[in-house]
């Protein structure tokens, strides 16, 4: 029961915390949060950043009845929390994408022409691509926020416990 969160309370959270949403900003975390229920059904690719989310949203679970959980109790399942339960804890809420390089131009040893074009300044990693080509909104920044509340919430009933 410590890992069992209704998708009503994360918009009901919000409202009794304070944190002076829009009535629209509501509406989008409301359809978002449906998004994060049914994940898998979207066919996205793993919207995550780092080991903390992206094995956070790998354990993460929807069942109609208990509404959102871990979805086992497996020693992974549990390392994967863990991780994740320490990064609410650090230094930022969300990771970052790593920073672009540069492409080492003593590799284009032949190449004379340096001139530091566009197509030549940076080397995109195909796995953190965008959804850009997809004809559908992907909301990717609003789901990692819901899954961040998500595991706030677990953490807060977890202390909760903790403390009695």
């Amino acid at each position: 029961r410590w890992f069992q969160l209704p998708r009503t309370e994360i918009m009901e959270r919000l409202q009794q915390q304070k944190f002076h949403l829009h009535a629209s900003f509501g509406t989008v975390l409301c359809a978002v949060t449906e998004q994060v229920a049914h994940f898998e059904m979207t066919h996205y690719p793993v919207d995550g950043r780092g080991e903390a989310e992206t094995g956070f949203e790998e354990i993460l679970a929807f069942d109609r009845r208990g509404g959102f959980t871990l979805k086992d109790d497996s020693k992974e399942t549990r390392r994967k929390w863990l991780i994740r339960h320490k990064a609410l804890g650090g230094p930022k809420l969300l990771e970052r994408n790593e920073k672009k390089t540069a492409i080492d131009k003593s590799s284009d040893s032949d190449d004379e022409d340096d001139d530091g074009d566009a197509d030549d300044a940076i080397e995109r990693d195909p796995s953190q691509a965008d959804n850009t080509d997809c004809s559908v909104p992907s909301f990717r920044s609003d789901r990692r926020i819901v899954r961040w509340l998500i595991a706030r919430c677990f953490a807060d009933v977890l202390q909760d416990a903790f403390r009695k």
